[in-house]
């Protein structure tokens, strides 16, 4: 399961732009939505040093989103139970 994670995770990486705007989540199905994140943010269980503002809008530093989600990814990926 680890290898997968980190070749998707690999891949994304080539794909996105080092920032982006939040919500651009929402047209992406292999990120979480832009919702879940705003989510994860109010219950300040997201880093905040993962955003940054450019004027009105929130921008996600991508490289450290991933960074970020890949650790959580593997960990619940152990949680379950799973190999790596």
């Amino acid at each position: 399961m680890n290898q997968q994670i980190e070749t998707i995770l690999a891949r994304m990486r080539e794909i996105f732009p080092p920032a982006m705007p939040l919500a651009e989540f929402d047209r992406h199905p292999a990120l979480p939505s832009a919702k879940t994140i705003r989510n994860m943010r109010s219950a300040r269980t997201i880093p905040t040093e993962l955003f940054f503002r450019d004027g009105r809008r929130v921008l996600v530093d991508v490289p450290a989103f991933l960074a970020w989600w890949g650790q959580r990814l593997r960990e619940d990926s152990y949680g379950k139970g799973e190999a790596a």
